[in-house]
């Protein structure tokens, strides 16, 4: 390959090498590439920018309005239409350095199909207001087949008041410093049609109500 310089009419210097062609022109396109990788920000770089800002949005919004995050150190599974209870504890002293499901109970029944379970917690992890009443770190078990409604405490499962219709297939969230539940939409096994409503189920009151088209 034969590489020689040559200077077109504007005094531009080029590098010319069989078909590449090295344009020194500091007002070409080349110039403007290599700004753009020295001098204004990558792509990833803006994407990095953005969710940094985007973190701290959400920081500063979290810190505001005492939003924190909810967890719990342990998982419970429960076998749909079996009857076996599995734990696994990802944090404290009964953790594992590998951490695996283990069976810690058998239920002399069997688990409802396709209910939602639900973690009752008192307050998310960091709130300075966390409750401590009876019912926190309990599990419900809600809808499936049927309109189940069961605590899972002391390890024993314990039925509470069915809820107002049979459903599956929905969202559900504990609140009100573990005094609540909250049911949105799901799926009515009977007549084949989406739901639309939203159930509350007052768990000091074991009672549930219903609030239609949310």
């Amino acid at each position: 390959m034969i590489q020689h310089r040559n200077e077109n009419a504007k005094g531009v210097h080029s590098l010319q090498g069989g078909n590449q062609v090295l344009n020194s022109d500091p007002s070409g396109s080349d110039a403007l590439y290599a700004a753009g990788m020295h001098g204004a920000p990558s792509s990833q770089q803006l994407t990095d920018q953005a969710l940094a800002t985007q973190s701290e949005l959400f920081k500063s919004y979290s810190e505001a309005n005492r939003l924190y995050l909810n967890v719990t150190n342990r998982m419970l599974w429960f076998e749909f239409g079996g009857n076996r209870i599995g734990q696994l504890m990802i944090e404290g002293p009964d953790a594992e350095e590998f951490p695996k499901w283990r069976l810690i109970a058998k239920l002399r029944g069997e688990f409802p199909c396709h209910f939602t379970l639900v973690y009752i917690n008192g307050g998310a992890v960091g709130s300075p207001e966390i409750e401590t009443h009876k019912d926190v770190d309990t599990w419900f078990l809600l809808g499936g087949m049927g309109n189940n409604c069961q605590q899972y405490v002391n390890k024993n499962i314990v039925n509470k008041a069915a809820m107002l219709q049979e459903k599956s297939f929905f969202s559900a969230v504990s609140a009100k410093g573990g005094r609540a539940i909250y049911t949105f939409g799901g799926y009515e096994n009977i007549e084949k049609v989406q739901l639309k409503g939203c159930e509350y189920y007052s768990i000091q009151e074991d009672k549930w109500y219903i609030n239609e088209g949310i």
